[in-house]
């Protein structure tokens, strides 16, 4: 190989690896929004589960209180 030849390839490789870095940090990016939304997501699905909710609580004490009362 020339100088010249070696030089073009260092070029190109230089160029190849500034394109990867770029495509791996925008996918960083993306993977970083995605990981967010999906903690928010859960973070909802959490707050939403009937059985978890503070209404769930009151209906089984108010339950109770019926069964007691019934008896």
């Amino acid at each position: 190989m020339t100088k010249e030849q070696i030089e073009k390839r260092i070029n190109e490789l230089n160029l190849e690896k500034e394109q990867m870095n770029t495509a791996r940090i925008e996918d960083e990016k993306k993977l970083a929004v995605n990981q967010a939304e999906s903690t928010e997501l859960t973070r909802r699905i959490t707050a939403n589960t009937w059985e978890t909710s503070s209404k769930a609580e009151e209906m089984r004490k108010l339950q109770t209180a019926l069964e007691i009362i019934e008896r």
